[in-house]
């Protein structure tokens, strides 16, 4: 007798003990397993498919070179904070502050490169050049007047301080010749001099007519000071040598007297006499002696 089973909606048992309820679970989760295996197989395709096409896409690549004739940098508020631009006259870099003050510019011209730095309110302060004939550096006050200026040439470097009206008063350069200060008074007219060259040192002292009315000299031989008149000649001169001090007057006319060490020499014989520093003679226009102490 074969085995009977019951399916019509209620549970039964057959002789070999398998319920129905188990079969009908099994098959349900063998079609959930199947959809889960179909599902799977799709996703695997759909991804192997995607790193198929992203094989086939181009990969950006990296630029060597940027070419544009201008070129703006932003701040993280969107302001413009610097720039590279090329113009007709040459390239130029600029750099701008917070308040859009620009404050640095870097250009190049024909003339050769330039650097100017500018103050918070737009006013030029230093100017930085090179050029054919060399290299200056110009230092400018808040009024925009040139108040120093260096700078070096062929002939070598000087620099140069001006006052609050633009005059220049001071002026220092060296060369093969030698080092020399220079100082000017409002009217732009040289009133003092300091040199030093191979001779030695000198200091002058010159009159609102550009004459010199004072010189100081020292050399190997020793030291002199003249005091000079309007038309250039010395009417005191105070010297050290190795003979000893000297102090020397002459006037307009020609008469000259001498106290200290000097050196006499006879027109007759040509014989010459050293006077010691304590000793006074006077000349006449003519250099001949006409009073000695002691004699």
């Amino acid at each position: 007798m074969s085995p009977q089973i019951s399916i019509m909606g209620h549970k039964g048992k057959g002789e070999g003990g398998l319920e129905v309820d188990t079969l009908e679970r099994r098959v349900e989760r063998l079609e959930r397993q199947n959809r889960v295996l179909k599902l799977g197989a799709l996703l695997i395709l759909a991804v192997v498919g995607g790193l198929a096409l992203m094989g086939q896409a181009p990969v950006p690549t990296v630029s060597d070179e940027l070419q544009t004739r201008k070129l703006v940098i932003l701040d993280e508020a969107g302001k413009p904070r610097g720039g590279l631009v090329v113009g007709k006259g040459g390239p130029m870099l600029g750099l701008v502050d917070e308040a859009g003050q620009t404050r640095v510019l870097l250009s190049v011209d024909n003339a050769g490169p330039g650097l100017n730095l500018y103050d918070e309110a737009g006013k030029m302060r230093i100017y930085l050049t090179a050029r054919k004939g060399g290299s200056g550096l110009n230092l400018y006050d808040e009024a925009g007047q040139l108040r120093a200026f260096l700078s070096v040439d062929n002939a070598g470097p000087g620099l140069n301080l001006y006052d609050e009206a633009g005059k220049e008063r001071i002026t220092l350069t060296t060369n093969k010749a030698g080092t020399m200060l220079d100082l000017t008074d409002e009217a732009g007219q040289l009133r003092a001099f300091l040199s030093v060259d191979n001779a030695g040192p000198m200091l002058g002292l010159v009159d609102e007519a550009r004459k010199a009315r004072i010189t100081l000299t020292a050399d190997k031989d020793g030291t002199w000071l003249g005091l000079l008149d309007e038309a250039g000649q010395t009417f005191a001169f105070l010297t050290a040598d190795k003979d000893g001090p000297s102090l020397a007057l002459k006037d307009a006319d020609g008469y000259k007297a001498t106290l200290g060490t000097t050196e006499l020499i006879s027109p007759a014989t040509g014989t010459k006499t050293k006077r010691s520093a304590a000793s006074l003679v006077m000349f006449n226009p003519e250099e001949d002696v006409i009073w000695e102490a002691p004699r």
